[in-house]
Formats: C-alpha cells, sequence, structure tokens
C-alpha cells in the first residue's frame, strides 16, 4: 500500500516552501514523485502496489499514468462508486 498523499505531505514540509496552493497535486514535483516513487518501490520490493488516490485533473492522472506506464508498471483503475452528497463533499474538500 502507498499512499500518495504522504508525498504531498512531504512536500508541504519543505521550508522556506513551495508556491502556495490549496492542493498538493497542483505541484508538478508531486506527480513526478508518485511515480518516482512507486517505481523505486516496486523496483526494491517487487510485488503489487496498491495508491488509492482520488485525481479530480484529468491532465495530473495523464502525466502519473503515462509516467508509470513509462516504467512499465501495469495500472488497475478502480472507480469506487458514492451517493452524490458524498462524492460533492470529496471534490468540494479536494478541488482548487
Amino acid at each position: 500500500m502507498f499512499d500518495a498523499e504522504k508525498v504531498g505531505e512531504t512536500l508541504m514540509d519543505i521550508t522556506p516552501g513551495l508556491p502556495g496552493t490549496v492542493n498538493f497535486q497542483h505541484w508538478p514535483p508531486w506527480r513526478q514523485l508518485v511515480v518516482e516513487t512507486a517505481r523505486r518501490v516496486l523496483d526494491y520490493a517487487g510485488g503489487t502496489l496498491v495508491m488509492p488516490m482520488t485525481v479530480l485533473v484529468e491532465q495530473y492522472w495523464r502525466e502519473i499514468s503515462t509516467g508509470l506506464a513509462r516504467h512499465a508498471i501495469p495500472v488497475r483503475h478502480f472507480v469506487l462508486h458514492a451517493d452524490r452528497e458524498t462524492l460533492r463533499g470529496r471534490i468540494e474538500g479536494h478541488s482548487s
């Protein structure tokens, strides 16, 4: 299990700090480091890596999935369905 949000938390701890944002997914290094971390972990440990994440910006998902494909890391994309209220709350909590 690899929680890609931990990469974002690490970037948020950098001082004096990266450019201000309400969502670390907007930082290009986050997307690049998610791919690189997944690659390094799989190279080291092998097996299957599960990365639960919500990526609401299509371009960001393309960057991550293309990066994984470049390293021949297979992706199986699953969508969890939720009722409208839950989904709207998730999106509003992660947007901008």
